[in-house]
């Protein structure tokens, strides 16, 4: 769900400046790192 919330969000500010859409989008891609590591936690237990 959150992950859905994100990507509108990225949509949203697309039509803002170039430069705060990578921003947004390299914090995205931070979160979603972040994800997969706390899911390969998960998976170990």
């Amino acid at each position: 769900m959150s992950t859905r919330s994100s990507i509108f969000s990225i949509e949203k500010l697309s039509e803002g400046k170039s430069e705060d859409k990578k921003e947004i989008l390299s914090q995205f891609f931070g979160i979603s790192r972040d994800n997969s590591r706390f899911a390969e936690k998960k998976a170990d237990k």
